[in-house]
């Protein structure tokens, strides 16, 4: 606060007003210090030096603020350092070592992948929350481009959990979203040709699922869909293979 005196201001020492749990309170107590702080200086014609700090709390019964105490100093707190602490001195070369090390943080990546893919924030914030989610779409969005495909389709996609992209790869993925677009286009007879192909070119994945390791039919899957040339769908291809696999 300044004060008037003659054709000089004075500055007033500062005044930490407490015990103020409302905006209503916060306003009187504000009108109450200016007007104490007016009368105070018309009364002596004197204002305390800058550096008295004083902190006064809010009587709410009385509308007055009451002097708690002067304001101490850092000297007057008796700060000391710590003596077995020793100050930590690093050279630009180790600060710019730690930067490279540190990864990338939430808010950077979320304003990284609107900028980089036109993404909306809310979508972009939902993807983010997840890690994995996070890192399966920047693999899956470079496919996404050949296959013309939006950013935020593929998006939509992982957050909805429109595919359970623990087993399904990137390119089975942008696979599946362009299949929803336009439909299977291959007949269902050549289809079963197909895996009965990969069936019998690949017997020691075939075993290794019939003995228990089921996931690996997803590399089966991705040799039918090499075998369609992407014209097929992961989903029917994984039914079918089941199906033959179990009767094989």
């Amino acid at each position: 606060m300044e004060i008037k005196k003659g054709k000089q201001l004075l500055a007033t020492p500062l005044v930490e007003l407490k015990n103020i749990n409302s905006f209503r309170f916060v306003e009187k107590a504000i009108n109450y210090e200016i007007q104490r702080q007016q009368e105070e200086f018309t009364k002596t014609g004197e204002v305390k030096k800058p550096g008295n700090k004083t902190t006064r709390g809010w009587n709410e019964e009385r509308q007055i603020t009451v002097l708690q105490r002067e304001k101490e100093e850092e000297a007057d707190y008796r700060y000391f350092p710590e003596p077995d602490l020793p100050p930590i001195r690093l050279k630009p070369e180790q600060i710019a070592k730690i930067k490279v090390q540190i990864p990338e943080l939430p808010e950077q990546k979320i304003l990284r992948l609107m900028e980089a893919y036109q993404l909306p924030e809310h979508q972009t914030r939902i993807l983010v929350e997840s890690e994995k989610n996070a890192d399966y779409f920047e693999r899956a969005i470079k496919m996404a481009a050949k296959e013309e495909i939006k950013a935020s389709e593929v998006a939509n996609m992982i957050i909805n959990k429109k595919v359970d992209i623990s087993k399904t790869n990137p390119e089975e993925f942008i696979q599946t979203i362009k299949l929803k677009k336009v439909g299977p286009q291959i007949p269902q007879k050549n289809l079963e040709e197909k895996i009965k192909i990969v069936i019998k070119d690949n017997p020691q994945a075939v075993e290794q699922f019939k003995k228990g390791k089921l996931t690996v039919i997803e590399f089966l899957v991705g040799q039918v869909m090499a075998q369609t040339k992407g014209q097929a769908n992961p989903n029917e291809i994984r039914e079918i293979l089941r199906e033959k696999l179990k009767s094989s």
